[in-house]
This record gives structure tokens, C-alpha cells and sequence, in this order.
């Protein structure tokens, strides 16, 4: 084994928390999108109304999150809160919007546009790439 390998593998110990969080992230945006592509292959349409915003408070701050009330096809009330938060994300109470779920898993419901579909699964895999990468990158130093 060569000495900068045989240094890689000494110090690969030592910051294996930035590899596993990117690891992770890149299962969490592998998981979104799956999830989107069932919806878009498989999932039943729905009208939905934001019945209220509720405040949610994060790391960057207090921000509003939607809640959308929909009946799936089985005559149920359904409620759910998009994933997706932040500037431009916002939908304001009363407005109807058109959400997709699987009759399986109603609660899995997304509303009906590309930024709600892909953004999440996008934001986390780029997240855990560039935490990946900046892990080999920071050990291999």
C-alpha cells in the first residue's frame, strides 16, 4: 500500500460524520424521487384547499407551512403539510391547488407541480454529494 493511501485510510476515522450525513441525504433525495416517479407513474389527482398556514420555526427562522385538505378516492379527509418550505414555496389560505397521491398511501400526497415533485429530492442530493465530496476531499488533504 502506498504512503498516501496507507495516510488516507489512517485519517478516513476521523471525519466519517460528513460522509455518512452525505450518505444519508443522498438516500433521503434517492427516497423523494423514487416517490415522485411512482406519483407521476401511478398516482390519482386530487382537488385540494390550503385550509390554514401554520408557523414553523427552523434553522433559519420562523416561515409558514401549508396545510392542504383533499378527499382521496376512498372518501376520506386527508391532511397533509408539503415537505417543501421557503421562498416562493408559500400557498395562501383558501386557494385550491391540485395534489397527487397514491390511493395506497394517501398521506404520502404531493402538491401537483415540479417544484414540490422534484425540488426536495434535488436540494437533498446535491446536499449529500457535495457533503460527500467535500468529505473524500477534505480526508485526501
Amino acid at each position: 500500500m502506498s504512503g498516501r493511501a496507507r495516510n488516507l485510510t489512517r485519517r478516513l476515522p476521523d471525519k466519517p460524520g460528513a460522509f455518512l450525513v452525505g450518505l444519508y441525504a443522498l438516500s433521503l433525495g434517492c427516497r423523494e424521487a423514487s416517490l415522485a416517479l411512482r406519483l407521476r407513474r401511478r398516482g390519482l389527482t386530487a382537488e385540494g384547499t390550503v385550509v390554514e398556514n401554520v408557523r414553523c420555526t427552523g434553522a433559519s427562522g420562523p416561515s409558514w407551512a401549508p396545510v392542504i385538505a383533499f378527499t382521496d378516492c376512498a372518501g376520506n379527509r386527508v391532511e397533509f403539510t408539503p415537505s417543501m418550505r421557503g421562498t416562493g414555496m408559500g400557498i395562501s389560505t383558501g386557494r385550491t391547488v391540485e395534489v397527487i397521491y397514491l390511493p395506497e398511501s394517501s398521506p404520502d400526497a404531493r402538491v401537483n407541480t415540479w417544484q414540490h415533485l422534484l425540488l426536495p429530492s434535488l436540494v437533498a442530493m446535491f446536499a449529500g454529494l457535495a457533503l460527500v465530496a467535500f468529505a473524500v476531499l477534505f480526508v485526501a488533504l
